[in-house]
């Protein structure tokens, strides 16, 4: 009975250890596409800025052509960095440009940067080229998921694309495709882009995704729904104003406090006075920051304790009686293994209704 006991015990601790998923609440970031236009280059001068602007996230663009390593971001340096990075507590998510095309490169490219300690993740960027793409982007997601799931399972998979998906190139992509394989959606919220005020973006883009989310539902295709992560622009590269003034940055970031977080666009382009908004938002008061939740991986410990331990006790109760000669084997076997699992089926239902209830608010 002890021996039992102990093989049990340690089963369970181990597979409530190994389990991980990625944690989706990665708080303020910015994007970095040409590394050596960020802060000429100098890695601890990018770090002590991260650092000031209390950044949760950095994305770092490692690919070129969607199939190979970005040119203009030298291998080593963007690995110094990022473990400079993640030694300050920052997660790290390299990021690419894709296509609709050089499907198999383009996957190949994405496992080996998935391969790569230094990164938390990767963030695939498809735009205008995926558009009624809905077959070639089943073809490089799909797969690049179920790598990610066999060997980094606590690494985060996100997408970024259009911000408005009710109309033009947005509402053309196959948006329920890349949130089906993927953890995150990271819509791009330009709001010159939109002709929309910083925050009537801010809430306007929530309302129109959470539309299509309604309609997702409706086809089966829940499983497409993702937390949302918008990207502001520090700059606006679509008309005669390049730059965004800090004003509306500072308006849109203090509208996005009920999302699972935000980044900026981009590095590069940021102004000193972007970075003081940035150090305003990400150092404001405590009492201003929403709740921040328990990371996934705890979660997941807690969630199978409270489901296996009354299981394990039910186990031992059964296997006791018939020791002690007060049931027969048959009888035992009720107690021991169908009622419990009966009643934890019931647990499970409930657990997932709870989840899901919580994720559709």
């Amino acid at each position: 009975m002890k021996q039992i006991a102990t093989a049990l015990f340690t089963l369970f601790v181990v597979t409530s250890l190994v389990h991980a998923e990625p944690d989706v609440h990665i708080g303020l970031g910015v994007w970095i596409w040409e590394l050596p236009r960020c802060e000429r280059g100098n890695v601890e001068a990018i770090v002590g800025r991260a650092k000031e602007a209390r950044l949760g996230h950095v994305l770092i663009r490692v690919t070129e052509n969607g199939d190979g390593w970005a040119s203009f971001n030298d291998r080593a340096k963007v690995i110094e960095l990022a473990t400079r990075l993640r030694s300050e507590g920052i997660t790290v998510l390299a990021w690419g440009y894709h296509y609709p095309y050089k499907i198999e490169s383009q996957i190949a490219l994405v496992q080996s940067v998935l391969d790569m300690a230094v990164f938390d993740g990767y963030v695939l960027n498809v735009e205008t080229e995926f558009r009624n793409c809905r077959t070639k982007a089943e073809e490089l997601f799909a797969p690049i998921r179920r790598y990610r799931d066999a060997n980094y399972p606590d690494k985060l998979l996100g997408y970024s694309t259009f911000g408005r998906i009710d109309r033009g190139l947005g509402a053309e992509m196959p948006i329920e495709v890349f949130g089906r394989y993927t953890d995150v959606a990271m819509p791009q919220a330009y709001w010159r882009d939109f002709d929309w005020e910083p925050r009537t973006t801010a809430y306007r883009m929530c309302q129109t995704w959470a539309t299509r989310e309604q309609q997702w539902k409706s086809e089966g295709e829940a499983a497409s729904i993702k937390p949302l992560i918008p990207t502001a622009h520090a700059y606006d590269g679509s008309g005669g104003t390049e730059i965004i003034p800090a004003s509306e940055l500072e308006v849109f970031l203090d509208a996005t406090k009920g999302y699972f977080g935000v980044n900026v666009w981009s590095w590069q382009h940021m102004a000193p006075e972007h970075w003081k908004a940035l150090v305003a938002f990400g150092n404001r008061p405590a009492e201003e920051e929403t709740e921040k939740p328990t990371r996934t991986l705890w979660k997941t410990v807690l969630l199978r304790w409270a489901l296996g331990i009354p299981f394990a006790l039910l186990l031992l109760l059964g296997f006791s009686q018939v020791k002690d000669g007060n049931k027969s084997w048959g009888d035992s076997l009720i107690t021991a293994v169908i009622w419990p699992l009966f009643v934890l089926s019931g647990i499970v239902v409930i657990v997932i209704a709870v989840i899901q209830a919580i994720r559709n608010r």
